[in-house]
């Protein structure tokens, strides 16, 4: 049930966010789902493994905050950008291969992401 619902978040998200124009360059026409992982976010730096043609993504995080950077380098505990429990964010284009996270405290999160593409 709780990835049926993901599923459909990730639709309505991908939804908003394509007709919002929020990944500049990228055709949100092509709205095909690419797939779906679901990660346990802890101490260990985490990134994601990338579907063959996804050019976006939708990441939720669950049961904990995390910290991210998009730029390659590896956030800490105390640096990069925070993600609280429950919140979704957009992840576009390059910054998708260059993404990485871990949990903000001693508490691991699960990390549910929506990819699509071609």
């Amino acid at each position: 049930m709780r990835l049926l619902a993901a599923f459909f978040l990730g639709l309505l998200f991908t939804v908003a966010y394509a007709e919002a124009g929020w990944c500049p360059g990228i055709d949100h026409t092509q709205r095909n789902m690419g797939g779906f992982q679901s990660l346990t976010v802890g101490a260990a730096v985490t990134s994601l493994t990338l579907p063959t043609g996804a050019n976006f993504a939708i990441l939720n995080s669950d049961g904990a905050a995390i910290r991210y950077r998009d730029d390659g380098t590896d956030p800490t505990a105390d640096v990069g950008h925070l993600m609280e429990d429950g919140e979704s964010i957009l992840i576009c284009g390059t910054s998708l291969s260059r993404f990485r996270m871990i949990a903000d405290t001693a508490t691991s999160a699960t990390v549910q992401v929506s990819y699509y593409g071609n």
